[in-house]
């Protein structure tokens, strides 16, 4: 049986991943299964504190800030298999909000939790900084 951390983790980096049986238990450990996210709930917003990065299951989040005109300025799509939050890593804080444009359905990563069993994992610390860089 596939558990979450294959599904929702692994599909995101879409690299090849590298962590053993051992590996991806502990991160399953770690994953947050969630409730359906509906059309126009956001994630997270601009300039809140980086908790946790998201794992798309299902469905179409935009990412977004606004102008100082007050327009949106649309700044990607996330599909699923795609990771959602990784720009807010540099600062602490996120500079764009994420928002469900349809119902979507995500898996939260605690980061902090992720960061310290990264620290543990060398292959799971590589993945994150190769998604990082995209």
């Amino acid at each position: 049986m596939l558990s979450i951390a294959r599904i929702a983790v692994s599909a995101s980096f879409c690299i090849p991943f590298t962590l053993n049986e051992h590996e991806l238990d502990q991160l399953d450990n770690i994953i947050e299964r969630k409730k359906p996210i509906q059309k126009g709930q956001t994630l997270f917003k601009a300039g809140d504190e980086l908790k946790s990065l998201y794992a798309i299951r299902s469905g179409t989040i935009k990412s977004y800030t606004i102008t100082e005109q007050g327009d949106e300025q649309i700044t990607g799509f996330h599909l699923a298999g795609d990771l959602v939050g990784f720009d807010a890593i540099g600062s602490g804080h996120h500079p764009s909000f994420a928002q469900a444009l349809e119902t979507s359905m995500v898996c939260e990563i605690p980061f902090e939790t992720l960061d310290d069993l990264s620290g543990k994992m060398p292959n799971l610390r590589q993945q994150m900084m190769r998604f990082n860089e995209r």
